[in-house]
């Protein structure tokens, strides 16, 4: 039985047919051999044995986004599956189970998609940027603050959105979670030449602070 290598958050992890669930698998495949004027000469069907290892390979290139397609193509509309693809291959195994494809599916109903993307950005922050899950100084009260996923969801969960200071380049540069302070936005705005946003969780979309 083949395996094959697949990049994941945590590191690359072999796949092999065993990890796939049947339903995907669940296939046949035939090969045809064409004439140079596309008219099919022979075709052969291709044994469980080849066939699971050609699927495997497939999953090990396409991921988590291909058993969505083949075996849950309506569980996610078009505009949530990028942060469902990226929850599952950031919390749960390289081949999820079905009830962890749903558990994805309860999360996006719950918090919505743009509160569950800042919630594994928060997550992932805290593991790779030493504890530091938001862009701030000393001073800020969420200093050297990190969060687990759980944690993350939760915090978020009692908020409509975040604030942040974004530069010339329309990069985020400081965080400020809660509403700024006026001093704080004319420190960011004057000193910093920074303009003061809003991620409104309700639609994904940036407002400007003083127009919220």
């Amino acid at each position: 039985m083949h395996s094959y290598a697949r990049g994941a958050a945590y590191g690359w992890v072999n796949v092999s047919a065993t990890m796939l669930p049947k339903q995907f698998l669940n296939k046949k495949i035939t090969i045809e051999t064409l004439s140079e004027h596309g008219n099919t000469i022979e075709s052969y069907e291709l044994t469980d044995a080849d066939k699971d290892s050609l699927l495997t390979a497939l999953y090990a290139k396409y991921g988590v986004a291909l058993l969505l397609d083949e075996c849950y193509p309506d569980l996610f509309s078009q505009g949530e599956m990028k942060i469902a693809i990226k929850t599952l291959e950031t919390l749960y195994n390289i081949v999820p189970s079905d009830e962890e494809i749903k558990q994805v599916r309860s999360l996006l109903d719950r918090y919505g998609q743009y509160r569950l993307s800042f919630a594994l950005d928060m997550s992932e922050s805290s593991r790779h940027h030493m504890g530091q899950a938001f862009l701030v100084s000393p001073k800020s009260p969420y200093f050297s603050k990190h969060y687990t996923f759980d944690e993350a969801i939760e915090f978020l969960s009692v908020r409509e959105g975040v604030y942040y200071a974004v530069n010339s380049d329309g990069i985020r540069c400081y965080d400020f979670i809660d509403k700024p302070t006026k001093k704080q936005i004319s420190h960011q705005v004057k000193k910093n030449g920074n303009r003061i946003a809003f991620l409104s969780f309700q639609d994904g979309k940036e407002y400007e602070a003083d127009k919220k």
